[in-house]
């Protein structure tokens, strides 16, 4: 029996008015998942409902988790959505795991994506960075400059706060502790969790 399968994209929302075109030809909806909150209402507005109406289709939404909702739905051979938001990593993990479908380059343009981003079953698409920043009414100009200042409690005292994606928050480390950025990867895992304790 096939195993059915999900369209992941990491952050796949831009190139969904492509991808639903592809999708939507053999049916008069596709259900998409996305992180919810403020981010999925600004997907909708500006990605979702526009791309329903130019393509005359209904387009469902739902919220993800992450890769363990994938795993669960391709695991008991009852998949409900087309396309899917992941994280990078979860994409490279899921690959592995045979979870996700082909995409169809032929539909989909990836034209000014990087092509270290463009995969056989999904394609990344949104990028953001994790910066650092600080109270002026507190520290003025004179603030943490690097990750190693933010980690420095005794020069600047005060509550800290990190994302809770341990991906993020490790490489902060190793930064932190003096590793330079283009020798983060692959990682000293050792490092990088000594770098929080």
């Amino acid at each position: 029996m096939r195993r059915q399968r999900i369209s992941a994209l990491l952050a796949g929302a831009a190139i969904l008015a492509v991808a639903a075109a592809g999708t939507a030809r053999a049916e008069d909806s596709i259900t998409v998942s996305s992180w919810g909150r403020a981010y999925q209402d600004a997907q909708r507005v500006s990605i979702v409902e526009p791309t329903a109406k130019a393509l005359g289709i209904t387009i469902k939404e739902d919220t993800t988790n992450g890769l363990d909702d994938v795993r669960l739905q391709v695991a008991g051979n009852a998949v409900k959505w087309d396309l899917v938001e992941l994280g990078s990593d979860e994409c490279s993990r899921g690959t592995k795991e045979g979870l996700f479908e082909k995409l169809d380059y032929n539909i989909i343009k990836s034209d000014g994506i990087d092509p270290k981003l463009v995969h056989d079953d999904w394609i990344g698409i949104t990028y953001y960075s994790v910066v650092l920043i600080y109270r002026t009414d507190k520290y003025g100009d004179n603030g943490p400059k690097n990750w190693a200042d933010f980690w420095n409690v005794e020069k600047f005292p005060g509550k800290r706060a990190l994302g809770n994606f341990a991906t993020e928050t490790l490489t902060v480390a190793a930064l932190a502790d003096g590793v330079p950025p283009d020798k983060v990867y692959p990682m000293d895992l050792d490092r990088a969790f000594k770098s929080l304790e």
